[in-house]
């Protein structure tokens, strides 16, 4: 299903309020089981508005949060690894996705992002499904492909999460540091392609007044997710979720 909704987000419009339920969600579901929101908001969201309309918003909400885990976990945070390791290769690929995503069509992108979404999660449905022990590390070239893999991806919608977390989760890195890494490292791209969303004009007074509009929802959400973490059998959880984002996925692939 193309996207035949506005190319703006009128706050009062009732498209702007089902996306506000789709954040919400999202959110608490990232609170509850760790899965990225930005993957959840664009995949059901993009059946709304526009990815080129959407990410312009969604980013400086997740900046929000990325700021607030950063800092709050800021002695943990390895330094050496997100300037040395991490911030080069993603950085070089979000440069790469930037510039795929200012000349490729919404519809070119949204189909892209749905082929992308059912991988990730039939990877997760079935790392979830096997749980099996600590997976091996990555060989040095493959750690580094995985990175610009994930800088691409997160330069074109916003989600390089999971290649991400796939090559760090075989580093052996410390559950507190390996929370705050990630955190520091979504504070610089989101910064990032913040300021690139408004050199390219994306970013400015009507979409910052729809992510303000959105910070309450983000609030409510975490402290229901919060909730729910201590109350839900995580596993069966994830996997209604992975399967909810593959049928979801192939409705944007074709």
């Amino acid at each position: 299903m193309i996207c035949q909704g506005p190319r703006t987000l009128d706050t009062a419009a009732p498209e702007f309020w089902l996306l506000a339920a789709i954040v919400g969600a999202a959110f608490a579901i990232e609170s509850t089981s760790g899965f990225g929101a930005t993957i959840l908001i664009v995949t059901f969201g993009v059946h709304l508005f526009p990815i080129t309309t959407l990410l312009p918003v969604i980013v400086p909400l997740g900046l929000v949060l990325s700021v607030w885990l950063a800092w709050s976990n800021r002695e943990h945070v390895d330094g050496a690894l997100v300037a040395r390791r991490i911030l080069p290769l993603m950085g070089l690929g979000v440069a790469i996705g930037l510039a795929i995503f200012e000349r490729a069509s919404n519809d070119g992108l949204r189909r892209a992002f749905g082929f992308f979404v059912v991988g990730v999660a039939l990877a997760e449905l079935f790392r979830t499904l096997r749980a099996t022990g600590a997976p091996r590390p990555l060989p040095v070239a493959a750690t580094r492909a995985v990175l610009l893999g994930a800088g691409v991806i997160h330069g074109l919608f916003s989600s390089g999460g999971p290649l991400l977390v796939y090559a760090l989760g075989r580093l052996p890195i410390e559950k507190r540091a390996f929370r705050a890494t990630l955190s520091t490292v979504w504070v610089v791209l989101a910064s990032a392609l913040t300021l690139a969303y408004a050199w390219q004009g994306r970013v400015g007074r009507e979409s910052l007044s729809a992510t303000a509009t959105l910070l309450p929802v983000l609030a409510t959400a975490f402290v229901a997710g919060n909730w729910a973490h201590h109350r839900l059998d995580e596993t069966k959880f994830r996997i209604l979720i992975y399967a909810l984002l593959i049928i979801a996925g192939l409705s944007n692939a074709f």
